[in-house]
């Protein structure tokens, strides 16, 4: 019966998806009006970013996630939940989809006390993926996934003491 409800959620979940979507989109448009008519003029630049070492978090992670998650359905839940749910890893967080360290990436904001960075926006952090990727190709030599995974779990592992 659990497999049965297991099938049947997968099988109307990705339906549901492009339904947010749509939810989504029409939220949007019609908040932006509602926000500028009550304001009377535009509405006030959202508040610059910031790394919270107290919640170990950016202060805008609810919302880069809320738009870049998916399905549709967990972004929602992440961004308008009363309490953090505890489906979230800690790199989401801090906008840091890749879990990366600190090394005065553009966008940084602070870092955990493991050594993972904040950044500004996830947009941030992929950037510094793809520049954590493409020297790791280029300097290292490392052509496949598994040589990438390798090498940075050696230095983890040194890291740690391991």
């Amino acid at each position: 019966m659990l497999l049965e409800a297991l099938i049947a959620l997968a099988t109307v979940l990705p339906r549901l998806d492009a339904g947010l979507e749509a939810v989504r989109a029409r939220h949007a448009a019609l908040e932006a009006p509602a926000l500028r008519s009550s304001l009377g003029a535009e509405p006030p630049p959202p508040a610059l970013p910031y790394f919270s070492a107290t919640a170990r978090a950016v202060s805008n992670w609810r919302d880069e996630a809320g738009a870049a998650l998916l399905p549709a359905s967990l972004a929602l839940v992440v961004k308008y939940a009363a309490t953090d749910p505890g489906f979230v890893a800690r790199c989401v967080k801090l906008n840091n989809y890749w879990c990366i360290k600190q090394a005065r990436w553009r966008g940084e904001l602070g870092g955990d006390g493991e050594g993972h960075t904040g950044f500004a926006t996830a947009a941030d952090g992929a950037n510094a993926a793809a520049i954590l990727l493409q020297r790791y190709y280029r300097e290292f030599g490392r052509r496949t996934a598994l040589a990438i995974v390798r090498r940075w779990a050696r230095l983890s592992a040194r890291r740690e003491g391991a």
